[in-house]
C-alpha cells in the first residue's frame, strides 16, 4: 500500500516536499496588523495557544519581519506557551530561543501518560493547572477557523465573563491545484491500495477536494475503494465521520509504520 502524508506547503516540520503531498499553501492574513503581535505580549502571565504547527510558522514569519523599533517595545516579561497537541506542544517549545524574549514557561498537559488532541482538550487541563481564567489568552489560528467558535463556546459555558481573551487570525489557507505527486497518480491509474494520512480537518478536506477533481467526482462516497486515509487529530475524525469515511480508514501507527518502513508497495 502506498501511504502518503499530506500537509500545508509551509510546514516543513511535518512534510517531506520530496516524498509527501502538501494539499495546502499558507499565507500571512493581509489583514492582521503588527501592532496586535506586540499587544498580545503587554500583559504578565498572558498564556499563547498555538491551534496549529502552521499558525507557529505563520507567528515566527511576523516575527522575524518586524523592526527593531517594534522589538525593543516587547519588555521580557513571564509568559506561557502551547499547542493544542503533543507535535505542537513540541514545537511551540522553540520560542524559548528563536521567538520574542519572553520568560517562557510550556505548561505539561501530560494527563495519567496520555496527551490528547484538540482545543477543547486542551482548554480543560489549563484550566485544571489553574491556569485559566486567570491568565489572558492569545489564541493564534487561521481565518475563518473553528478554534474561536469553540474558544467562545467554552467561555460561555463557564460563564467567565470577565476572562480576556484574543483571537489572531495570523494565517489563510487554500488549495494547491495539480499539485497531485506523480506517484499517487500513477497508484490510482493502476488501482493500486492508497492511504492518506491527515492531521486535521482542514488537510482532509483539502486532500478530498484535489482527489475529487482529478477522478471527476462528486462525492467522498464515489471515490473507488483502493483509497483509503488515516487521521490524527479528533477534527479529522470527527470530518471523516461526517463524511461516512469510517470504513476507509487507518490507523495512525500503522500508516506512521508503514512510512517509517519505506515499503510502500506493501499492504499494512
Amino acid at each position: 500500500m502506498l501511504a502518503i502524508r499530506c500537509g500545508v506547503a509551509v510546514d516543513d516540520n511535518s512534510l517531506n516536499l520530496k516524498r509527501d503531498w502538501a494539499v495546502l499553501t499558507s499565507d500571512l492574513n493581509p489583514k492582521f496588523n503588527p501592532d496586535c503581535f506586540i499587544n498580545s505580549f503587554q500583559t504578565e502571565r498572558s498564556l499563547h495557544i498555538f491551534a496549529s504547527a502552521t499558525a507557529l510558522v505563520s507567528f515566527m514569519q511576523v516575527w522575524e519581519k518586524l523592526g527593531d523599533e517594534h522589538r525593543n517595545l516587547l519588555k521580557p516579561l513571564e509568559m506561557f506557551g502551547c499547542g493544542v497537541g503533543s507535535t505542537t506542544d513540541g514545537l511551540v517549545k522553540n520560542l524559548q530561543k528563536q521567538g520574542p524574549r519572553m520568560k517562557w514557561n510550556f505548561p505539561d498537559l501530560t494527563a495519567n501518560g496520555q496527551r490528547e488532541n484538540g482545543l477543547l482538550w486542551t482548554l480543560e487541563h489549563l484550566e485544571k493547572k489553574g491556569l485559566l481564567p486567570k491568565c489572558d489568552l492569545n489564541l493564534w489560528s487561521k481565518t475563518w477557523s473553528t478554534s474561536e467558535k469553540i474558544l467562545g463556546e467554552y467561555r460561555s459555558q463557564r460563564q467567565w465573563t470577565s476572562w480576556k481573551t484574543t483571537t489572531h487570525e495570523i494565517y489563510s489557507l487554500g488549495t494547491r491545484p495539480d499539485s497531485i505527486p506523480n506517484q499517487v497518480i500513477l497508484a490510482l491509474v493502476k488501482k493500486e491500495p492508497i492511504c492518506f494520512g491527515v492531521r486535521s480537518g482542514e488537510v482532509l478536506d483539502a486532500t478530498l477536494t484535489l482527489l475529487l477533481e482529478h477522478l471527476k467526482k462528486s462525492s467522498a462516497s464515489e471515490l473507488p475503494r483502493n483509497i483509503h486515509f488515516s487521521v490524527w487529530e479528533k477534527s479529522a475524525l470527527l470530518r471523516a465521520q461526517q463524511l461516512f469515511l469510517q470504513s476507509r480508514l487507518i490507523p495512525a501507527t500503522d500508516f506512521e509504520q508503514q512510512i517509517g518502513s519505506g515499503e510502500n508497495k506493501d499492504d499494512f
